[in-house]
């Protein structure tokens, strides 16, 4: 099943998830179709400029660190 609804408690469960990771060295990556509410939701929160998205965003715009655009 898919999340359909992402709300402040789920991004501040991801953000602490990504910093967590971060912390121990392991690389994250969420997945979230490229027109679903969710993933506007993380692009809109700066969410998407601390983790890779996948599928990769085609607008032009930088995807996250380590990913082409990023510098």
């Amino acid at each position: 099943s898919g999340v359909e609804y992402l709300d402040s408690a789920g991004l501040r469960v991801l953000f602490h998830l990504v910093d967590r990771l971060s912390t121990l060295q392991i690389e994250a990556l969420l997945v979230a179709p490229a027109d679903s509410p969710a993933r506007r939701v993380i692009e809109l929160s700066g969410l998407a400029l601390l983790v890779p998205l996948d599928p990769p965003d085609r607008s032009g715009r930088p995807e996250g660190p380590g990913q082409p655009g990023m510098h």
